[in-house]
């Protein structure tokens, strides 16, 4: 990631600007945010988000709506 320049949480807050009202979940926003990367970037940093997000479904109840999902808690 930070071989773009930007940061997961800089990622995260543009892209959820678009899902701001969205009441879809997270696991869901996932699985769009990565079709989006693979269209407008490279093969491996497709990857490494693909194997961060995998990582936060650890940690973040990936059914919980992307509306309630800020920034600080990434």
């Amino acid at each position: 990631m930070w071989s773009n320049g930007q940061s997961l949480a800089h990622v995260w807050e543009d892209w959820k600007k678009l899902y701001l009202a969205a009441n879809q979940s997270v696991k869901a926003s996932f699985e769009l945010f990565l079709q989006h990367l693979q269209s407008t970037s490279s093969h491996r940093y497709c990857q490494e988000f693909n194997w961060i997000l995998n990582r936060l479904d650890l940690f973040l109840d990936t059914d919980t709506p992307i509306c309630q999902v800020t920034t600080k808690r990434w």
